[in-house]
């Protein structure tokens, strides 16, 4: 039997030791390749003759790539998201395809919950070793509630989305969420509503949503005109479910409060969207997720992943179960004019 050959495609990390460690263990002759974000001179040099894939979430992989492969057995993808492989391709293809759910929701809320605590007593403008204050009570330029008056809307109520909730009923927070999948009212204590009203009627918005079509653009002028005046929205998920543009022209008019956002529309951002120069924004590169235990357990599971989907298992992250219901991957090579033969 051959040995296997496992490509990893990834620019993200500085290496990949940890999941060649995992695969050696397992497979001790395994060939394992890398590449960058440009892929086609690797998929001309091996890659077609690849059994598995493990890619980070920010490289593409589309039909052009996934159709030209000649057996793959499993991409693992090292993230949640997976919106950057072609699924439909991959599934025609009987490959499946894995993300990791779930790993990091802890450290997301745990951003989340900052942003709250930071946006009611900023403690950065408060510190006397780098802003002239006076003492005391005139220090403060305004009296802000204490998070157990404030009103939190969650958008997208899965694994993030609860931990959101959790932490912030922890603080005595009335949290409400919009989620079309749950229909349960006061579920564990949060309150079902639909996204208008729950818009209308908290102090923060943080988002936890899919991007797909239907929530491109989700939070826009409209959305954000019912948004209390003074009201902080959170963003942790995808930057395509914000408009970018409506998001500033609301922070520069002051009728919100603030934003704090872990993602834009266009990553890495090349500066040009109106939101790096709104006012009372905060906008950080996209490390809402990073801790070091979210990302040891990250990389153990998507290598875990990988080697599961060639010793021929589903995974319970797999995103498309149905990719390979004859268990047998299958070659699905493209014609010159991208027609599967």
């Amino acid at each position: 039997m051959k040995a296997p050959l496992i490509w990893i495609i990834d620019e993200e990390w500085p290496d990949h030791a940890t999941e060649i460690e995992l695969i050696t263990a397992a497979l001790p002759d395994a060939d394992i390749r890398e590449s960058g974000y440009d892929w086609r001179a690797a998929l001309a040099a091996f890659g077609r003759g690849a059994d598995l894939i493990i890619a980070q979430v920010y490289a593409d992989l589309p039909t052009e790539l996934i159709g030209g492969l000649l057996g793959c057995r499993g991409i693992a993808l090292m993230g949640g998201g997976f919106d950057r492989v072609d699924i439909a391709t991959a599934t025609a293809c009987g490959i499946p395809v894995c993300n990791v759910q779930g790993y990091c929701a802890e450290d997301i809320a745990d951003y989340v919950i900052q942003a709250i605590l930071h946006a009611l007593r900023p403690l950065d403008a408060l510190d006397a070793t780098h802003h002239n204050l006076p003492w005391g009570l005139p220090a403060l330029a305004e009296l802000t509630p204490r998070p157990s008056s404030s009103t939190l809307h969650i958008v997208g109520l899965g694994r993030i989305g609860t931990q959101v909730a959790r932490k912030a009923r922890a603080l005595g927070m009335r949290v409400t969420a919009s989620d079309q999948k749950i229909n349960a009212a006061n579920a564990a204590g949060i309150e079902i509503v639909d996204l208008d009203s729950g818009l209308a009627g908290a102090d923060f918005v943080s988002l936890h949503c899919p991007l797909m079509t239907s929530t491109t653009g989700l939070i826009s002028e409209r959305q954000l005109a019912l948004m209390r005046p003074g009201a902080v929205l959170i963003n942790t998920a995808r930057g395509g479910l914000i408009d970018e543009g409506a998001l500033a022209d609301a922070l520069d008019s002051g009728h919100l409060g603030g934003a704090v956002l872990d993602v834009v529309r266009d990553e890495p951002p090349d500066g040009d969207s109106p939101i790096f120069a709104s006012p009372n924004v905060i906008i950080t590169p996209h490390i809402s997720y990073a801790t070091s235990d979210s990302l040891r357990e990250l990389r153990q599971r998507a290598t875990d992943n990988a080697l599961a989907m060639l010793a021929g298992r589903m995974p319970s992250d797999c995103v498309n179960p149905t990719a390979r219901e004859d268990h047998s991957p299958r070659s699905c090579q493209l014609n010159p004019i991208g027609v599967q033969q």
